[in-house]
């Protein structure tokens, strides 16, 4: 879905990826065909960096356990 909603946009050079928001690794993300998200073509390097250090700051640090903890982002200007 994040692929063919950032297409609709331009097509997507082979240097970039395209990335959504909320995170693919929430219930609420682009996986789920129940929730709005926002998508955008980024440099494909640093949106793999960006996973990368996502997760490992999720996993390391103990945040969420399992499927069962929730937490919420806070967007501000």
């Amino acid at each position: 879905m994040v692929r063919q909603a950032c297409n609709q946009l331009r097509p997507i050079p082979s240097d970039e990826q395209c990335d959504e928001y909320p995170f693919a690794a929430t219930m609420e993300g682009a996986a789920s065909p129940d929730w709005d998200f926002s998508a955008k073509a980024v440099n494909g390097r640093e949106n793999t960096r960006a996973g990368g250090y996502l997760r490992w700051y999720v996993f390391w640090d103990r945040m969420l356990y399992r499927d069962m903890d929730s937490y919420y982002v806070n967007i501000i200007d």
